[in-house]
C-alpha cells in the first residue's frame, strides 16, 4: 500500500499544486472570478469522484481492487493525453482532460485509503 500512496500523490498533488499555471495557460490574463470559478468546478468535480467511489467500493460485481485498477490505469492515460495535446488542442479540450483526470483519480484515492485501513491493523497504524 506504501507505493499506492506514493504513485497516488504524485498527480494528486501535482493536479493541485500546478492548478494554478494550468488555468493560467488555458485563460491567460484571466481575472480572479475566472480562476477561482475554474477551481471550484475542478473541486466539485473530485467531490463528485469521491461520491461515485464510495458508492461502488462495496459492490461484488465493482469492489476495491477493479475500482483502483481502472482509476490508475484511466489516470495514466488521461495524463499522458493531456500531456500530449497540451500545446495543440483546444482549450475545452484540455479543461475537460483536467477535470476528467480530478474526477477519475479519486477512485486512486479512496481505494487507497480504504485498503490500507482493512488491510492491516489498528495496532500497527
Amino acid at each position: 500500500t506504501g507505493g499506492n500512496w506514493f504513485i497516488a500523490n504524485i498527480p494528486f498533488y501535482g493536479l493541485k499544486l500546478y492548478s494554478g499555471p494550468i488555468f493560467e495557460d488555458i485563460n491567460p490574463g484571466g481575472d480572479l472570478i475566472v480562476q477561482n470559478g475554474y477551481l471550484l468546478l475542478s473541486n466539485v468535480c473530485a467531490l463528485a469522484g469521491y461520491y461515485v467511489a464510495a458508492i461502488l467500493i462495496d459492490r461484488h460485481s465493482i469492489g476495491r481492487k477493479k475500482i483502483q485498477m481502472f482509476s490508475f490505469g484511466m489516470s495514466a492515460l488521461l495524463f499522458m493525453l493531456t500531456a500530449g495535446v497540451f500545446n495543440s488542442a483546444p482549450t475545452g479540450a484540455i479543461i475537460f482532460l483536467y477535470f476528467a483526470t480530478n474526477f477519475i483519480g479519486q477512485g486512486v484515492n479512496v481505494t487507497t485509503y480504504v485498503i490500507a485501513a482493512e488491510m492491516y491493523p489498528t495496532e500497527l497504524r
